[in-house]
């Protein structure tokens, strides 16, 4: 078997003396950074000590702006870099020090959380390799990139369906007691929140729907895979129609269609109502409040066919 050798490490420090010797030797040399972070840096990227106002960026121009820092990092060089940031027009922020502290991590990560578009910051820590006696090498650890964007946007994603789903399942409070609204909205999306009814392949649900002219569905849902039980579900609670149609005051539909490509034949009983792009107040009180009353007249007659 051949001999293979062992990579060592050593601190940035050891082969650079000062930042400016470090900022002058990445702006001749960008494609590491390139193939360490999956970039496209140029040339133009390659200004050191660029003048931001009163300040000078370590390295700037192009799409990004580089922060250099000898030692661990602190307050003073992220406030830095955010200045750089915010006064250029660039999309990355790249933050290299020697050794991370735990609190700037974050930092990082919650900006990558929040940024927008293709803007996305860095936490590299830089350091010096080499295999036993062979010619030094610059490396980074890549501490925290732009992955965080994307658990931003979901964040944001859920945040906004809370927005819509928290407020009509509030109002149907009591009569859902059974089932944790955290567990509910997990299942949340932008446009549609089911309510598990503890039978299988039934739920109630809020649908929003339609492209030119939306709609709010609050329906019960059949979904078995057996076309013909949906069918027949259907079936036995149309007696509940002139009934349910009273109480709800609203025109009430019992209908089935088929799922995309036709291989299921879902079925439903639904109330709907157009709404605009956003859904006011008082529409989600209508949605709830019909949502309840759905419960109370359907809810006893499943649970008699179901036994």
């Amino acid at each position: 078997m051949t001999e293979l050798g062992r990579i060592e490490s050593d601190p940035i420090s050891k082969l650079f003396k000062k930042e400016e010797e470090f900022s002058k030797y990445l702006s001749q040399n960008l494609a590491i950074l390139n193939k360490k972070l999956g970039i496209a840096l140029s040339e133009a990227e390659g200004e050191t000590e660029a003048p931001v106002g009163r300040y000078r960026c370590d390295i700037t121009g192009g799409t990004a702006a580089v922060e250099n820092q000898f030692g661990a990092t602190d307050h003073n060089h992220l406030g830095k870099l955010l200045v750089y940031f915010a006064n250029q027009d660039v999309k990355v922020g790249i933050w290299i020090c020697a050794e991370v502290r735990p609190e700037h991590v974050k930092s990082i990560q919650w900006l990558n959380e929040r940024s927008e578009g293709d803007e996305s910051f860095f936490l590299l820590k830089a350091k010096i390799i080499r295999i036993e006696d062979s010619k030094p090498a610059v490396d980074f650890d890549v501490i925290a990139g732009p992955e965080f964007r994307e658990i931003g946007r979901e964040r944001r994603r859920i945040k906004g369906e809370e927005s819509t789903w928290t407020p009509m399942l509030e109002e149907i409070g009591e009569r859902f007691r059974k089932l944790k609204p955290e567990v509910i909205l997990s299942r949340a999306r932008a446009t549609y929140l089911p309510i598990p009814t503890g039978f299988s392949h039934i739920h109630y649900e809020w649908n929003i729907y339609g492209r030119k002219q939306k709609n709010l569905d609050v329906a019960l849902h059949f979904e078995n895979t057996d076309k013909n039980t949906n069918d027949e579900w259907i079936k036995q609670l149309l007696p509940c129609k002139e009934d349910l149609e009273k109480r709800l005051d609203e025109k009430v539909h019992f209908g089935s269609w088929s799922h995309i490509g036709g291989s299921h034949r879902w079925s439903k009983i639904s109330v709907s109502k157009k709404v605009g792009y956003e859904i006011d107040d008082k529409t989600k009180t209508w949605a709830a409040e019909i949502m309840a009353k759905m419960y109370e007249i359907l809810t006893p007659e499943i649970e008699k066919r179901a036994i």
